[in-house]
């Protein structure tokens, strides 16, 4: 009897402990200052760094939803495009958490393998993801738009191609 009562309170415990746990986790906080580099577009804002580790290069950054109220089905996929034009490596990744609301900071990181980073190289980051107004639920409920997001910088100092010139505003 005792031993029955003693698993009770346990499991008792445990199941009031764990949202407590989850909800520590779920208000993370996240430094733009840890990420050298920064792009505006119209929907994120998106900040990264980038290294090396041992066999590629490492590129971890947040990203700021500030467009929709709800945004779902988020993946970033990242290119890298040697000066000769031809892509030498990419790599996609899901970030987590996948749901986020306006203004919400999302941590990503990626791994482009067997390469390093080289003059003339750009990297381009493209964001898909579904996106909703809201009114009509989660935005993987049927409602909302699938939408792209591509932008283009060079690999090394982070500045924006010619065609993204002027997208860089502060978060």
């Amino acid at each position: 009897m005792m031993t029955c009562m003693i698993r009770t309170v346990i499991a008792v415990s445990l199941f009031l402990l764990i949202p407590l746990g989850q909800g520590c986790t779920a208000a993370a906080q996240y430094s733009v200052a840890d990420f050298p580099f920064r792009h505006t577009a119209y929907d994120y804002k998106v900040a990264w760094k980038t290294g090396q580790a041992g066999n590629g290069t490492t590129i971890d950054g947040i990203m700021k939803n500030t467009r929709y109220p709800d945004i779902d089905q988020l993946d970033l996929t990242i290119f890298l495009i040697g000066p000769n034009q031809k892509v030498r490596a990419r790599t996609t990744t899901i970030p987590a958490p996948q749901q986020s609301r306006r203004n919400d900071v999302v941590p990503f990181s990626a791994k482009l393998k067997d390469v390093s980073l080289n003059q003339g190289d750009t990297l381009v980051f493209e964001l898909h993801y579904r996106g909703s107004e809201g009114g009509g639920g989660r935005s993987g409920g049927g409602g909302g738009v699938d939408w792209h997001s591509t932008f283009a910088v060079d690999a090394l100092t982070g500045q924006p191609r010619e065609e993204e010139k002027g997208k860089t505003e502060e978060w």
